[in-house]
């Protein structure tokens, strides 16, 4: 499973930055209700962007400089696309 932080887009329009070291797994969760924080954002998350990452420790430092950031305008910026679509079917697919 791709290991790295997520962007979500939710039906509110509000997103959600995230990181994962089962992306799948996760957006499950998210869908299902099961997380707090995106519950309370509405439904239907969509992946606005991925970036990969080597590993957890890396991923989760990723996802908090890009919190630090505060504008989410900024991340999917920074998080430039690549070609190749997404193996794992769950939308944009980018690289650090």
């Amino acid at each position: 499973m791709p290991c790295g932080v997520y962007l979500l887009k939710c039906e509110s329009g509000k997103y959600y930055l995230g990181s994962s070291n089962d992306l799948e797994r996760r957006l499950a969760q998210h869908r299902s209700g099961m997380v707090k924080s995106t519950k309370r954002l509405g439904g239907l998350q969509e992946v606005a962007a991925f970036q990969a990452a080597a590993n957890l420790q890396e991923a989760r430092r990723l996802e908090k400089m890009y919190k630090s950031w505060k504008q989410h305008a900024k991340v999917l910026v920074a998080m430039q696309p690549r070609s190749s679509p997404d193996p794992v079917g769950v939308g944009p697919r980018f690289e650090s």
